[in-house]
C-alpha cells in the first residue's frame, strides 16, 4: 500500500463518543489569552517563574475568597503578568476546598503545575453559551461563577482529552479596569 505524503492520514486513534461525534463544531479554543499555573506557594512560584522565564514582574492578590454557583467555595493567592501579549496566571489554592485547583498539587512540599489555558469571551451570554457547548460534548463543568460580580468564570475539565483544563472569562469595564494594571514583562 502506498501513501500520498500530501493528503493528511486520518488520526485513528481518537474515537469520539456518539454524543461528541454529533456536536456542530463550535471551537472551545477562540479568545485564547492566558496560560494558568496551580502552585503550593505563590512567592517561590513568582521566584520560580523570574528564574526560569525571565517573568519576574506580577500583579498580587491575596487571601481572595470565592463561592462559585456550584457551592464550591475557597481562598487563593493569585498572581497575573503579561508576557508577549498573553497573561500569566499563578494560582495557590489555601485550602483544599476547590479540589479542581488543588488537586493537581502534592500535600506538602513546593509544586507549580500547568493547569489551564485562558479564553476571553465578550460577554455573559456568550459564556453560557459556551457551557452549553462544552456540555453537549460530554465535558465536565468543575466550576463556575463571578468573582465579586467583576469577573464572570468557567472551568472545563479537559484533561483526559487536551492534558489541560479551559477557563473562560468575561471581564466587564470596572474588572479591565482593574487588569489594565498587569504590568508587562
Amino acid at each position: 500500500m502506498t501513501t500520498d505524503p500530501e493528503r493528511p492520514r486520518p488520526i485513528k486513534s481518537v474515537a469520539l463518543p456518539a454524543q461528541r461525534a454529533s456536536v456542530p463544531a463550535t471551537t472551545l479554543l477562540r479568545g485564547f489569552f492566558q496560560l494558568g499555573y496551580v502552585t503550593t506557594d505563590i512567592d517561590e512560584a513568582v521566584d520560580y517563574f523570574s528564574v526560569m522565564t525571565g517573568v519576574s514582574r506580577f500583579l498580587h492578590f491575596r487571601g481572595f475568597r470565592g463561592v462559585d454557583a456550584l457551592g464550591n467555595e475557597g481562598v487563593i493567592n493569585m498572581a497575573l503578568a503579561k508576557t508577549g501579549g498573553h497573561e500569566i496566571e499563578l494560582i495557590q489554592p489555601l485550602d483544599r476546598k476547590f479540589g479542581f485547583l488543588s488537586d493537581p498539587l502534592p500535600a506538602q512540599g513546593f509544586a507549580l503545575r500547568f493547569h489551564h489555558v485562558g479564553m476571553l469571551v465578550d460577554s455573559k451570554q456568550e459564556l453560557e453559551a459556551t457551557m452549553l457547548a462544552a456540555q453537549r460534548r460530554g465535558l465536565r463543568i468543575p466550576s463556575y461563577g463571578s468573582f465579586q460580580g467583576l469577573v464572570h468564570y468557567l472551568f472545563v475539565d479537559t484533561r483526559a482529552e487536551l492534558g489541560h483544563s479551559l477557563e473562560y472569562n468575561y471581564r466587564n469595564a470596572a474588572a479591565n479596569a482593574m487588569f489594565a494594571g498587569v504590568p508587562s514583562n
